[in-house]
């Protein structure tokens, strides 16, 4: 008998795949996540913001020990029920880009703080954006792993992007393109 797939759940952005609303983070939540499905990974989306419900129903809603991918924007926007559920869920948090490094306002600021020390896992687009908030909120390097965005191939007929390393392009691949590194599941730390 074989075991069922690895299962991570998704809190994103209820407009993700509106063409009306395009965003560079929504594209890079979908790609991650469909990269994840395609890996064998069974992914469950809850879409939460500001058109759809608040993050902290929708995490409330989550099985104890799962697997959390949360968007960065809806994290920051509101860090206490991310924080809340990381007692009981292994929050991985996409950072598309780090808030608090153009933020005038120190609410942003210790709102990324916040919502980065509950996350079991963060998630960088870059190698400096890695390094910023690990630097800047004094994360444990360990717990911070960069998945560049790609470019899909033309023509290409898997989909697949041009850009595949996940640690910032050093060329020490240790990692895997699951939001957790070291190929191991999202979320768990090492």
């Amino acid at each position: 008998m074989t075991a069922p797939p690895p299962t991570v759940h998704a809190v994103v952005p209820e407009g993700i795949d509106d063409p009306a609303r395009p965003s560079g983070g929504n594209r890079y939540d979908r790609r991650v996540l469909d990269e994840l499905a395609a890996l064998g990974w069974a992914v469950h989306e809850h879409r939460a913001g500001a058109l759809g419900p608040a993050p902290g129903p929708v995490l409330a809603g989550i099985p104890d020990r799962a697997v959390v991918v949360v968007d960065g924007l809806l994290g920051v926007a509101d860090p206490a029920p991310v924080v809340r559920a990381s007692g009981r869920l292994r929050i991985v948090v996409l950072l598309h880009m780090p808030f608090a490094e153009a933020a005038t306002d120190e609410a942003v600021r210790r709102a990324e703080r916040t919502l980065l020390h509950a996350a079991a896992a963060v998630v960088t687009t870059s190698e400096w954006a890695r390094s910023w908030v690990v630097r800047h909120h004094d994360l444990p390097p360990d717990r911070v792993r960069v998945a560049l965005p790609g470019v899909d191939l033309p023509g290409s007929r898997d989909g697949r992007c041009a850009t595949s390393s996940t640690n910032g392009g050093r060329g020490d691949d240790e990692t895997t393109a699951t939001p957790g590194g070291r190929g191991g599941r999202p979320g768990d730390r090492h």
